[in-house]
């Protein structure tokens, strides 16, 4: 008589559709518009196995319109593109069989468990991906505003803002991603009457600088590793980063004897990119503050450690 194996329980083709539906809402830095999402990129493994950059085109500014004096014409524009060489990335995992089976057995849903695993690894690595993206750009550009001397303030955040020019609402800055020893450090700042440049919202609300949306980040590439510790406290505008990803995820089963466990094993090919320019403007849509960060947390578990202490001698 047959035996119902707990492969059985799973098929490739199904998930690999979830994962299909799902990679077109993926979201990264809490789903800011900072990083545009695009699920047009074509080509599958069979065209990027071997290709590493693709040509990322995009329409030049024209300048400022025309005042036409009396009796005058216009004189006509020509629309011109530039282009940039941007990374093939290729991203994969892969998810124990087995373990869905369990989570099956135990009343779950294999397939909306593995969906949310890759999915989950994915956006976190794309994210890391795009810091480090952002990072070279900023390096690159010359978007990066020196405040190594004193932590965050009111004159570094001026400082980073400036680096955009006139262009700073072309578009509006969309997100700040800033390393947690430097957002500890913002509670103290305040503008010129007083009222609190950082505020800290609950519930779904972001916390916000300057009306603009925080997302706290301690990412490798964030950390300059040097002694005292830097950091970049990074500004991004609206579609300063950007995602293209080739929808066409494959899903493949695959057997690890060495375990004695079957896999499903995920490929996916996305471009992750960083703007010298943004389209239509002459800077990037990146600039970052380099300084140093107080390690809050710490000095406040500290703290708390003594007040327990405290409060267990006057106990006894």
């Amino acid at each position: 008589m047959a035996t119902t194996q707990r492969s059985d329980l799973i098929y490739p083709t199904i998930l690999q559709e979830e994962v299909i539906k799902g990679i077109a809402g993926v979201q990264v830095f809490n789903g800011s518009r900072a990083v545009v999402i695009n699920p047009t990129l074509q080509g599958g493994a069979d065209a990027f196995r071997n290709r590493r950059s693709v040509t990322v085109p995009y329409f030049n500014s024209i300048g400022k319109a025309q005042e036409i004096p009396e009796g005058g014409a216009i004189t006509p524009k020509k629309l011109t593109m530039s282009s940039e060489t941007a990374t093939v990335v290729h991203l994969g995992d892969a998810v124990s069989i087995n373990a869905l089976a369990a989570a099956a057995m135990g009343g779950r849903d294999p397939y909306e468990v593995a969906r949310e695993m890759l999915l989950k690894g994915l956006a976190s690595k794309m994210e890391d991906i795009l810091v480090q993206r952002a990072v070279t750009r900023i390096v690159a550009a010359s978007m990066v505003y020196d405040g190594s001397a004193a932590n965050i303030s009111a004159t570094a955040i001026n400082g980073v803002m400036k680096k955009f020019g006139d262009e700073l609402t072309m578009p509006q800055p969309a997100l700040w991603l800033m390393n947690s020893s430097v957002m500890w450090d913002l509670a103290a700042l305040a503008d010129s009457t007083g009222r609190p440049l950082y505020v800290q919202n609950a519930g779904t609300l972001p916390s916000a600088l300057n009306n603009i949306p925080i997302a706290m980040s301690d990412k490798a590439d964030l950390a300059l590793g040097t002694t005292p510790a830097q950091y970049y406290s990074m500004l991004l505008k609206e579609g300063g980063l950007v995602a293209w990803l080739d929808p066409a995820i494959t899903i493949e089963e695959d057997r690890d004897s060495l375990a004695d466990d079957d896999l499903l094993v995920m490929h996916a090919y996305m471009v992750l990119h960083a703007y010298s320019n943004m389209p239509g403007a002459t800077k990037a849509g990146v600039a970052a503050i380099y300084g140093p960060g107080t390690n809050i947390p710490a000095a406040a578990a500290e703290i708390l450690s003594i007040l327990r202490q405290r409060d267990q001698k006057r106990a006894a």
